[in-house]
C-alpha cells in the first residue's frame, strides 16, 4: 500500500503545476456531483449540503486560478438549489437555505485561498534569496536534482557554471555593505538578462552564485561563460564598483553522481582560474 502511495505522489509530483490543478478541479467536481446525485436520491431524510465545503475547499486551497474557483462555487450552488426545490420547502425558507449555503462557501473559499497564498509566500522565503530576490541554494540543489533526474532518463547534456565576484571584500570594507548590496543586485539584473528562459541561476554563497543550463553543449556554455564576464566587468566599471567575475563551467554528457558532486567540480573549475591568476575570466 505505502509503495502504491509514494508512486501516486510521485506521479503527481510530476505533473506540470497547470495539470495538477486541472486533476484537482476535475476530482473536486465528480466528488461534488458525487454529493448531488445522493443528496437528491435520499431527499430530506438526509442533509448533505455542508459536504460541498470540502471539494470547494479543495478547490482553493489548490487552484490558484480564479474562474476555476467560481465555477466550482456556481455548480455547488446550483446542486444545492435544486435539492432545496426537490424538498419543496417555503419560499422564505429557501431563501434563508440558499443564503447560508452560499455564505458558508464563500467563508471557506476565502479560508483556503488565505492557506494558499501563506503556503506559498513560505516557500518563497524558503526557496529565494532575501537581499537579491534571485532562488537561493535550496532551491538551486532542488533544481539541479530534478534536471539530473531528467538527464538519466532522457539524455542530453547538462551545464553547470559557478561565479565569483572578485573584488567583493575589498567593495565592502572600502564602501560599506550597502555597495555590496548594490553589487550583488547588479549581478542579478545582468544574469537576468543573459540567461536562457530553461536556465536557474541561483546565489549560493555570499558573493557566489551559480548557473544551470539544461541542455546547453560544453562549446555554448563556454562561450555564454566569455560573455558573461565581459558584461559583468563592462557593467561594474560603468557603476562605480571596481569588480570582476570568476567563472567555472562544467558540462555534463553523463549525469554527474549527485547536486554536490556537480556543484564541486565547478567550484574546482572555478578556483582553478582564480589560482591561475586569470581573475574576471572563464575557464
Amino acid at each position: 500500500m505505502n509503495r502504491l502511495t509514494d508512486a501516486a505522489r510521485r506521479a503527481y509530483a510530476n505533473l506540470s503545476h497547470a495539470r495538477q490543478q486541472w486533476l484537482v478541479f476535475s476530482g473536486a467536481l465528480a466528488v461534488e456531483l458525487a454529493i448531488f446525485v445522493v443528496d437528491y436520491l435520499t431527499g430530506s431524510d438526509i442533509r448533505l449540503h455542508t459536504l460541498y465545503i470540502f471539494p470547494v475547499s479543495v478547490i482553493a486551497l489548490k487552484c490558484e486560478r480564479r474562474w476555476l474557483q467560481g465555477v466550482a462555487f456556481a455548480m455547488s450552488m446550483v446542486f444545492q438549489l435544486v435539492t432545496y426545490a426537490q424538498e419543496k420547502i417555503a419560499s422564505i425558507e429557501y431563501i434563508v437555505d440558499a443564503s447560508v449555503a452560499a455564505l458558508s462557501l464563500l467563508v471557506a473559499m476565502t479560508l483556503a485561498g488565505m492557506a494558499r497564498i501563506n503556503h506559498q509566500r513560505a516557500i518563497d522565503l524558503a526557496t529565494s534569496d532575501e537581499l537579491t530576490g534571485i532562488a537561493n541554494r535550496r532551491a538551486f540543489i532542488a533544481a539541479l536534482d530534478a534536471e539530473i533526474v531528467r538527464q538519466r532518463r532522457s539524455g542530453g547534456a547538462l551545464s553547470l557554471a559557478i561565479i565569483d565576484l572578485d573584488g567583493f571584500k575589498a567593495l565592502n570594507d572600502t564602501r560599506g555593505h550597502s555597495a555590496g548590496d548594490d553589487a550583488l543586485r547588479l549581478l542579478v539584473s545582468i544574469l537576468a538578462r543573459s540567461v536562457r528562459a530553461s536556465d536557474f541561476p541561483a546565489r549560493v554563497g555570499g558573493d557566489e552564485f551559480a548557473v544551470l543550463m539544461p541542455g546547453m553543449p560544453a562549446g555554448e556554455c563556454g562561450h555564454f561563460c566569455k560573455q558573461l564576464t565581459e558584461e559583468v566587468a563592462q557593467r561594474m566599471v560603468e557603476s562605480g564598483f571596481a569588480i570582476t567575475a570568476s567563472i567555472g563551467f562544467i558540462c555534463f554528457e553523463a549525469p554527474p553522481d549527485s547536486s554536490l558532486a556537480a556543484v564541486a567540480q565547478a567550484d574546482a573549475a572555478m578556483y582553478r582560474v582564480k589560482e591561475a591568476g586569470r581573475r574576471g575570466r572563464a575557464g
